[in-house]
């Protein structure tokens, strides 16, 4: 008598169940990730801002700048214009001031969109354009009473 070799059809069943339960389990998992990876990226995104900020004051105490309201690190500083027309990073208190331009003197923003809030002292970056309203860091310029703040608002990445 010969005997077959193979499953039957209740056992391809039984395993085909068994994939769809531990694949329905392990689904949310694999479908977060892209939100954690943009909030991951912000928080990235932080350090290095602060890292800049803390080298930028420290230039600008070393030339004795850090304690005037408007300057320029590097560069001659426009009064009329409140700019730095000659490459220079336009200071507010010793740090930078929020302005698309002026942050990219001393951080990589290639990959980030950025926006103007308000009436200029506060600046938006996120991952893109679609990410702008809802996943971003905003970076609001030194004031004489408080050092610049950075803030994340990632609830919604």
């Amino acid at each position: 008598m010969r005997r077959s070799k193979g499953f039957t059809l209740v056992e391809l069943i039984i395993v085909i169940v068994v994939l769809g339960v531990l694949s329905a389990a392990a689904a949310p998992q694999f479908i977060n990730f892209s939100s954690d990876a943009e909030k991951s990226r912000l928080y990235g995104l932080e350090a290095s801002l602060k890292s800049a900020l803390d080298i930028t004051y420290s230039k600008a105490a070393i030339q004795g700048i850090e304690q005037q309201s408007a300057t320029c690190l590097g560069g001659k500083f426009d009064d009329v214009n409140t700019s730095c027309p000659d490459g220079g990073t336009l200071l507010f208190y010793g740090y930078p001031a929020a302005k698309r331009n002026v942050l990219s003197n001393v951080i990589n923003l290639t990959d980030w969109t950025v926006s103007e809030v308000g009436l200029g002292s506060v600046i938006r970056i996120a991952a893109s354009n679609a990410h702008i309203d809802n996943c971003y860091l905003t970076y609001s310029e030194a004031t004489s009473t408080s050092e610049p703040r950075i803030q994340i608002y990632a609830d919604n990445c």
